[in-house]
């Protein structure tokens, strides 16, 4: 019992010690030292080599980070049909060849191992949608790689002028979504590709501004509610999350202890009026809170131009 005190009593002292200024740490919080800043830069750069270093073993990031994204058919319709009722244009509907089509692009990326809008063979994206018994008029194509929500997807596109061109073409009636995980290049991904097309059975619009309407025959059959092509499954229960926000969550939570404990270093210093010859504490709390400022707003992922 009495070697069970002691080392608890060993151990809140160490805490105290890092966290608490008082004589043991010449009234500053160890954490804050020189020298513990360093040593903690440090384990920081491991930590965040060690997940990069991990994507290079697919089968076992799958394992052990349980590789995954949020990105959904339905969610992306949403968000894209969204930003067009913002400029008061109509829908757009999934169509199952487009769909398809979409879903043969994003297997042909993975399969061959590249990232363009055109295969090392010369296929594009027109050649998926011909095949998938598509017969177009003129048609448009968007890719997006390592997001880990739709909302990201769509804000980049539209943040891309080439890419927001095609979502709010006031041609474009149908569209095509997939969504698919794999490995590209080695690393672990969610690749999503969106094609538009007008059907050669339709009516462009005239210069008068007159509205086409699908034909019957051209109208998909599409619920919202029902599983897409290109569109995966994952258990409801299933924790999700994306190495990068993996990583950027565990540095985020570091910087915020830093910014606890240059607050809590500053009040008992204060109260306790002890006189060190440091700077402020306020300059590296602002320091410490840019930081995370700017670790909350990074978004990773790309779009391809």
């Amino acid at each position: 019992m009495a070697k069970r005190k002691k080392a608890s009593a060993s151990f809140w002292f160490k805490v105290n010690h890092l966290f608490r200024p008082q004589a043991s740490n010449r009234y500053r919080s160890k954490l804050l030292h020189p020298q513990s800043l360093l040593v903690l830069s440090f384990v920081l750069l491991a930590i965040f080599s060690l997940f990069n270093a991990i994507r290079f073993f697919p089968d076992f990031a799958d394992r052990v980070l349980g590789f995954s994204s949020n990105i959904s058919v339905n969610s992306l319709l949403t968000e894209v049909n969204q930003e067009r009722t913002k400029a008061n244009l109509p829908p757009l509907v999934i169509n199952k060849e487009l769909n398809q089509a979409a879903l043969a692009k994003a297997q042909d990326m993975f399969n061959d191992q590249y990232w363009a809008h055109v295969a090392p063979d010369g296929k594009q994206a027109w050649d998926f949608i011909k095949e998938a018994k598509y017969v177009y008029k003129y048609a448009g194509e968007n890719l997006a790689r390592d997001f880990n929500n739709s909302d990201e997807v769509v804000a980049a596109w539209m943040a891309s002028p080439t890419h927001r061109e095609n979502i709010m073409n006031k041609d474009f009636a149908q569209m095509g979504l997939a969504v698919v995980d794999g490995n590209l290049k080695g690393f672990n991904t969610t690749l999503v590709v969106q094609l538009f097309a007008v059907p050669l059975s339709v009516t462009m619009k005239n210069t008068g501004g007159e509205e086409f309407r699908l034909p019957k025959a051209a109208e998909p059959n599409y619920q919202a509610n029902d599983l897409v092509a290109g569109e995966r499954t994952t258990n409801a229960n299933e924790l999700v999350f994306s190495p990068l926000n993996l990583t950027r969550t565990f540095f985020l939570l570091v910087v915020l202890m830093i910014i606890l404990t240059l607050v809590y270093d500053s009040l008992v210093a204060s109260n306790k009026k002890y006189e060190r010859l440091v700077g402020q504490n306020f300059a590296h709390v602002a320091l410490f809170v840019t930081v995370a400022f700017l670790l909350v707003l990074f978004k990773g992922g790309a779009v391809l131009p």
